[in-house]
């Protein structure tokens, strides 16, 4: 195993999300089954999932934050329907435009163009 202890922040999550991604190849495929049916996905969108990480719970708590969505309640009054957009955020296609408009500040305006979870951010905004 690899040593990541004083490496750039980018180096460790990569490394971190090729770890992930080669825990989830090795898995047996009725584990991966089980493991996505946990998770209320379908295996196939597991790897999607996995692939993407720790990069897009950061854009997607950004974007609850810029809709005036507490995640820390959400987890705890709703947690099908932050696993819901867990899953949804993990499988969007729109990564790079979401962190344009959070970065210019206009992601809660222009969220409905791109954001799939849009309408259920809308629904429990403050």
């Amino acid at each position: 195993m690899i040593k990541t202890d004083n490496k750039p922040h980018w180096w460790t999550t990569l490394f971190d999300a090729v770890e992930r991604r080669r825990e989830i190849d090795n898995m047996p495929a009725d584990e991966r089954d089980r493991l996505a049916g946990e998770i209320g996905v379908r295996a196939a969108d597991l790897d999607a999932i996995v692939s993407n990480g720790e990069g897009v719970t950061e854009l997607m708590r950004a974007m609850m934050r810029a809709k005036g969505v507490d995640a820390d309640v959400l987890a705890t009054s709703f947690p099908g329907v932050l696993r819901s957009i867990e899953v949804s955020c993990s499988l969007c296609s729109a990564h790079g435009r979401c962190a344009h408009e959070l970065a210019a500040g206009t992601a809660a305006q222009h969220a409905d163009q791109f954001c799939p979870n849009a309408a259920t951010l809308n629904e429990f905004a403050k």
